[in-house]
């Protein structure tokens, strides 16, 4: 069964013109399967504001992270058909447990615990820097293990707000990624019903060829993936190149929340106005339809003065914290 789009209110609020969540919204207005969704009631409308019922509908919620899982209980209690689940997020969060990577990761239910495990952990004593992240990334980055057991760090992510008092954390070994001119070679792979179905680096306007190692990798990992019981067949798959040349995962996340680069689409089905961009240029759907109308967006080569990297999705590194003592 043809998804319908249910598109968070707020979430295009907060977009801008050339965001992804806004492109998508306008291309799932052209398919004429958008409804949107009021974060603070769970009420569902049409796209002209007349009230729409999500009873049995399967639906492709795009909404933020801090949303995700309250709407999608709602949407489930009345009785739509979400393509995730509360328990299928907890999955994609916890990859690691389905799928052991090389690399060291460890769960840890609060700040307290991390605390009282580290003597346990001689990975984080031997290293330089740690990967730390809270599972809603609010924090994510690199940082010191001193700074683990020192109370002004964690003081300083309190009093900032971006770490709850009781709040999931992931600790992992610190993985160096390959770099070139677009950055970190990192890939977006959105995996929808079991299969890849797009690959993207992390720009938003610069239309590039993905390696056929890095599909073969996400073929590869999805497959495996697909073998775990209960396992979701929606997701998206970020990977990484390491400076050593290896192909590794970098996480999971729910397709919901997870935003698009300009080789990503949430939409299987090509509108037929949109046939000749792709096949020129092989951008997402979404973004296929916006080149018709801006295409000076687009390019396919470097462009002198274009900034290509998705700036509403890039992360504060933990490094400013290492002057703390």
């Amino acid at each position: 069964m043809k998804p319908y789009y249910c598109f968070d209110r707020e979430l295009l609020r907060l977009s801008a013109e050339d965001d992804d969540a806004l492109l998508q919204y306008r291309y799932a207005l052209a398919l004429k399967r958008a409804l949107l969704l009021e974060p603070n009631c769970g009420e569902v409308t049409d796209p002209e504001g007349c009230p729409a019922s999500a009873a049995g509908k399967t639906l492709f919620l795009r909404t933020t992270s801090e949303h995700a899982l309250r709407l999608l209980d709602g949407l489930c209690a009345d009785g739509a058909r979400p393509l995730e689940t509360r328990q299928g997020i907890y999955r994609l969060k916890h990859w690691f447990l389905d799928l052991p990577p090389e690399r060291e990761i460890r769960a840890f239910p609060n700040t307290a615990a991390l605390r009282a495990a580290l003597p346990e952990l001689p990975w984080v004593r031997r290293a330089e820097k740690v990967f730390l992240k809270t599972v809603r990334k609010g924090v994510s980055g690199s940082v010191r293990p001193a700074a683990l057991e020192d109370d002004a760090f964690w003081a300083h992510l309190a009093g900032s707000g971006c770490l709850y008092p009781e709040e999931e954390l992931l600790l992992s070994a610190f993985v160096d990624i390959a770099r070139d001119e677009l950055g970190t070679r990192e890939w977006r792979c959105f995996v929808l019903g079991g299969q890849v179905c797009s690959v993207s680096r992390a720009v938003h306007s610069l239309a590039h060829m993905v390696p056929d190692a890095i599909r073969s990798a996400a073929e590869r990992l999805t497959c495996l993936l697909c073998r775990r019981d209960g396992f979701p067949d929606c997701y998206v798959l970020d990977l990484m190149e390491t400076t050593g040349g290896q192909i590794e995962i970098v996480e999971l996340n729910p397709v919901s929340s997870s935003m698009c680069y300009v080789n990503n689409s949430i939409f299987t089905e090509q509108l037929p106005e949109v046939r000749e961009v792709y096949a020129r240029t092989g951008l997402g759907y979404e973004f296929c339809l916006d080149a018709l109308r801006y295409p000076g967006r687009y390019h396919t080569a470097p462009h002198p003065g274009m900034d290509y990297v998705y700036q509403r999705d890039c992360s504060d590194s933990f490094d400013r914290y290492d002057s703390i003592p």
